[in-house]
């Protein structure tokens, strides 16, 4: 599946999008692809029905000296603002245990 939609497509749809032509408007667009990251595989998070309910408190406590971050630990989930705050969440945490 890695390489399906040529990276050129991907920027010129949300460039269309937004009414601008990617080959002389847009000065660097990058296509990043998450699933040929050799440690990552990938960036979603999928639970089953009422997991996240059981188990979801739990994403966000830290553990002992590791607090952990990302958008599926946040409150603003698919978003790239959860994702900063859950960032931030997780340094203030750690910062709080040293």
């Amino acid at each position: 599946m890695a390489g399906a939609v040529p990276d050129r497509d991907l920027i010129a749809d949300p460039a269309a999008a937004f009414d601008v032509s990617a080959a002389t408007e847009l000065r660097s667009p990058t296509v990043f692809r998450w699933g040929e990251q050799q440690y990552i595989q990938g960036c979603d998070a999928i639970f089953a029905p009422n997991e996240v309910c059981g188990m979801g408190p739990l994403l966000t406590a830290p553990h002992g000296l590791v607090s952990f971050a990302g958008v599926a630990r946040s409150n603003w989930p698919d978003n790239m603002e959860g994702a900063v705050r859950s960032g931030e969440r997780a340094a203030r945490e750690t910062l709080a245990t040293l």
